[in-house]
């Protein structure tokens, strides 16, 4: 997703950039600031002296050295401890033009801190407020992938109210599941979740060991150089590879993990958007999914999506219950109330609320990463 937020260190991220909340001044300061410059090592401090004082919601730009970055964006915030003027149009002023400085240099992916909130104690609620606000504008005109990196998350959800609406309905809807009762739910791997898992893992098979010809009326061998199929000179036995011809749509439908005849999740969603009046570009960015991401989507009718690619479209869409689950059906997904996350969602839907990034942040602030 092109956007995220999650907790973590960011001088362990792994982006184009890595956004710092500097010091004005060519020294290195606490916090934040301190960890970026001991990750990136002592070569960024003389980067740093080079390019001088920086006004409060400025941003300039060095190497990133020894950090999984290719800059560091060196960017001040507003000292909230001080009584100045224009203190939320600075700080606001630090994302907007970190995030436009990193499409002028053609980075696909940066990563924040929450500016300010630290040694400079701007009020976390706002902050992140401000920090969603800027981020989400920008990303409906641009393509990029944006992580904030925050700590503490229950000190930024935008809405104490809503917070505790979700958290209640959670607690009071929430089954306790064992492994036995929550089957294929409480599995790892994302394919293993799905309705559709057996035909899926076979079109994995195919991949890792991708054939010659799968339909043919004549009798051909197919190319199996792992051998999994019990080949012994890197070919699998002709009644395993050979298929009727007349059997071949039936088959592509099974493969593609949908029944024949059924709406796939790529027509589905497409005929949603149309039927929304809605561009593509208006319905993506809102869903908070890149250019490329809705370009396969569109070129491929077996698009497989994640659980959460299809949510964020069922919410960009404002669909209700019965339509999300629809949706979520058509690429072979469910909710159930032994998942939180579900449970969330389904309150975020019944109760009317589709602001994606407002419901990020509640998720966030309970635990959950969506």
């Amino acid at each position: 997703m092109p956007f995220k937020i999650i907790r973590d260190d960011i001088t362990h991220i792994s982006a184009d950039v890595i956004v710092n909340s500097a010091n004005p001044h060519a020294l290195i300061g606490d916090g934040v600031d301190a960890a970026i410059h001991v990750a990136a090592g002592p070569r960024l401090i003389e980067a740093r002296k080079k390019i001088g004082d920086i006004a409060v919601g400025d941003v300039r730009y060095s190497r990133a050295f020894d950090l999984l970055a290719k800059y560091v964006f060196h960017t001040v915030g507003p000292d909230c401890r001080k009584d100045e003027p224009n203190q939320e149009e600075k700080l606001k002023a630090c994302y907007t033009k970190s995030l436009q400085l990193a499409k002028q240099l053609c980075c696909e992916s940066i990563a924040f801190p929450m500016i300010s909130t630290g040694v400079y104690e701007c009020p976390r609620e706002t902050s992140m407020q401000i920090a969603v606000s800027a981020i989400s504008e920008f990303l409906m005109q641009n393509d990029m992938d944006v992580t904030l990196v925050v700590y503490d998350p229950e000190s930024y959800v935008l809405s104490t109210k809503l917070f505790d609406d979700v958290k209640a309905y959670v607690d009071e809807h929430y089954v306790e599941t064992t492994p036995k009762d929550a089957g294929i739910d409480l599995l790892e791997d994302e394919d293993m979740r799905r309705i559709d898992y057996v035909p899926n893992f076979y079109k994995r098979m195919e991949q890792d060991a991708p054939t010659e010809a799968l339909y043919d009326n004549e009798i051909k061998y197919s190319i199996d150089p792992s051998g999994i199929f019990g080949g012994t000179d890197g070919k699998v036995k002709p009644e395993v590879s050979v298929l009727p011809q007349k059997g071949k749509a039936e088959l592509e439908a099974i493969m593609g993990g949908r029944t024949p005849g059924v709406e796939t999740f790529s027509e589905m969603l497409l005929r949603l958007i149309d039927k929304s009046g809605k561009r593509d570009a208006e319905i993506y960015s809102k869903a908070a999914q890149s250019k490329q991401t809705f370009s396969k989507i569109r070129t491929n009718r077996n698009y497989q999506p994640s659980k959460n690619t299809v949510l964020s479209f069922a919410i960009a869409l404002e669909l209700n219950m019965d339509q999300t689950m629809d949706l979520l059906k058509s690429a072979g997904f469910t909710l159930s109330d032994g998942i939180k996350m579900d449970l969330a969602i389904q309150f975020f839907i019944k109760n009317g609320c589709y602001d994606l990034f407002e419901i990020k942040i509640t998720l966030f602030g309970m635990g959950l990463e969506f």
